[in-house]
């Protein structure tokens, strides 16, 4: 009996001893997992936008003056005009930019897009002028019409956050503008001057500006990211886009020789110098889609590895996947290959009238005007492909886009004759080559 209760005494010594010493030691805990990644603006972005563009209440100025009476003795009056302006017209494309978050409240970045434009106006002025015989009272006029085919800027963006929604932002923009302008001026002038009787004249005129135009932008806008799709963004942004004046000036076709009047041979026509001073200065409203992305972001660490001493591991091996669709928005530029051409002059043309190489006296032997060819416009469009992958290296893609152009004359015959909207569907067969870790081409 004495030995059980030895025994048992012993038991209990040791497993309070154990108890002890198990209480005695330290607790490890699993660590926390790591909190979700603080939401940020920092980044490379891309995406479309479309929107509509409006005039900003502009006006047209202008005159016509003559140089020269012909063979009316007396020089014509002149006169002054303004013709309203009525910019207007959709716009659509795409942007690239970057943002740098500086701290929960302020973001700064730079963003360029280039733009697809239907935009324009149109504009005509008459001003009736009371003058003596042998000329008589004559009416002056314009018509004037205004393109906007495409137009880029890049900017600076200067952007507000909240902490309490740091996915809202609301910003401000400004920088350089540029974009493609074509102005396109009728001038006419009609009067009556003594011939063998009272009988009317007139002489017409035609002005032409083509070119590209450097200015200024200036705006803002909002912009919002889904908290379920932090890598992308809605906006939508107010931008005003001036580009400066265009000036088309014009002398008369049919000036400094006889008119024919009635079949015949009547006086010389007097000599005018037109011109019409148009500003290009348009609002732009556009909503927009943004995808984001930032290839200089860290690597964050593994949360399993704690301070432990980090062991470098064999790299994980690279997995060559693919998807079987594709769509990209991409910008192209597109040149005719042969983009002049010669003007012949087809014949006499109605016979109280005659054609424009009859009545200046330009057309050669060989029928070609003197002087006179035509130019077709370079165009800069945005294009849409879509390709499907048949296997992870081969594909078919399809594009689509819209390519605008303007046929107009110039020299002695410069005119805005024809707009040219082309769809050149394209089909082509692609073979990918990969294994170039993040890179395919």
């Amino acid at each position: 009996m004495k030995n059980f209760n030895r025994a048992a005494i012993a038991a209990l010594l040791v497993t309070g001893a154990g108890a002890a010493s198990a209480a005695d030691l330290p607790r490890y805990k699993a660590p926390p997992p790591p909190p979700p990644p603080a939401f940020t603006w920092t980044g490379l972005y891309g995406g479309v936008n479309i929107g509509y563009a409006f005039g900003a209440s502009s006006q047209e100025t202008g005159g016509l003056s003559y140089i020269s009476p012909g063979a009316l003795a007396v020089v014509p009056f002149g006169s002054a005009w303004t013709t309203g302006q009525n910019l207007q017209g959709v716009v659509g494309g795409g942007q690239l930019g970057y943002n740098y978050q500086f701290n929960p409240w302020l973001v700064i970045g730079f963003e360029t897009d280039i733009q697809a434009a239907d935009i324009g106006s149109h504009g005509n002025a008459a001003v009736g002028i009371a003058q003596a015989l042998p000329i008589g009272p004559h009416l002056q006029s314009v018509n004037s019409t205004k393109k906007v085919d495409w137009f880029g800027t890049v900017r600076g963006r200067v952007g507000l956050t909240l902490p309490s929604m740091p996915n809202l932002m609301v910003y401000g923009t400004g920088g350089f503008a540029y974009g493609q302008v074509v102005h396109n001026v009728g001038f006419a002038d009609n009067y009556t001057f003594v011939g063998a009787g009272l009988v009317g004249g007139g002489a017409l005129g035609h002005g032409y500006y083509d070119n590209t135009k450097v200015g200024w932008a200036a705006g803002g806008g909002l912009e919002w990211s889904p908290s379920m799709f932090p890598s992308w963004s809605l906006k939508a942004e107010y931008l005003y886009v001036d580009l400066g004046n265009t000036r088309a000036n014009s002398v008369p076709l049919n000036g400094g020789v006889p008119a024919i009047l009635g079949g015949a041979l009547g006086p010389t026509m007097p000599l005018f110098a037109g011109t019409q001073n148009s500003p290009t200065r348009i609002h732009t409203v556009r909503a927009g889609v943004n995808w984001h992305f930032d290839p200089f972001a860290a690597i964050a660490p593994s949360s399993a590895a704690g301070a432990l001493p980090s062991v470098k591991g064999p790299p994980p091996a690279f997995v060559d996947s693919y998807q079987p669709f594709q769509v990209r928005l991409k910008v192209a530029g597109v040149i005719p290959l042969d983009g002049h051409g010669r003007v012949y002059d087809q014949g006499s043309g109605y016979p109280g009238l005659g054609s424009i190489g009859a009545l200046s006296g330009l057309t050669g032997g060989n029928g070609q005007i003197v002087g006179a060819s035509t130019n077709t416009s370079t165009a800069i469009i945005p294009m849409l492909d879509a390709a499907y992958f048949l296997t992870k290296n081969w594909a078919i893609e399809a594009i689509c886009c819209v390519t605008p152009h303007h046929i107009q004359g110039t020299g002695t015959i410069a005119s805005d004759f024809a707009r040219a909207w082309l769809f050149p569907p394209s089909i082509m067969a692609q073979y990918h080559f990969t294994n170039f870790g993040q890179f395919q081409r």
